[in-house]
């Protein structure tokens, strides 16, 4: 499956469009966008790669003293839980973009290199039913 194929636009614009709309959702959600992010699609796989994602709250919870992985902890569970609860959203943004239905989602988040990723493997049937052969 190329995603690409009957698009009008090149991989950079794609590419483009996709950083927008991470941006967008972490902005609405998180309540700050990433200081960059970085899209790449091979085949139905898009890698998103934010940086500089931490809030003010997140970085003093990450560095303070005393139990050194609790805080880092407590803002990891919270991300994911968030990312959880905004899933759906994430994919619908991502579908209407792209003009894909997204298969499946995965998140990763470190909290001490203030780093998200995400990888996004896409359906090969442009959100339609498969026609028999």
């Amino acid at each position: 499956m190329q995603i690409l194929e009957n698009n009008c636009c090149t991989c950079g614009q794609f590419e483009a469009a996709v950083c927008e709309v991470m941006t967008r959702f972490h902005r609405e959600v998180v309540g700050r966008g990433p200081d960059q992010v970085s899209a790449s699609l091979k085949g139905g796989t898009l890698v998103i790669h934010l940086k500089g994602v931490l809030t003010t709250a997140e970085k003093n919870l990450v560095g303070a003293a005393g139990q050194p992985g609790e805080g880092i902890e407590m803002v990891r569970a919270m991300r994911a839980q968030i990312v959880r609860h905004v899933r759906p959203l994430i994919l619908e943004a991502l579908a209407a973009t792209i003009g894909h239905r997204a298969t499946s989602l995965f998140h990763d988040f470190a909290p001490t290199s203030n780093e998200e990723v995400f990888v996004v493997i896409f359906s090969p049937d442009r959100g339609t039913r498969p026609q028999p052969e």
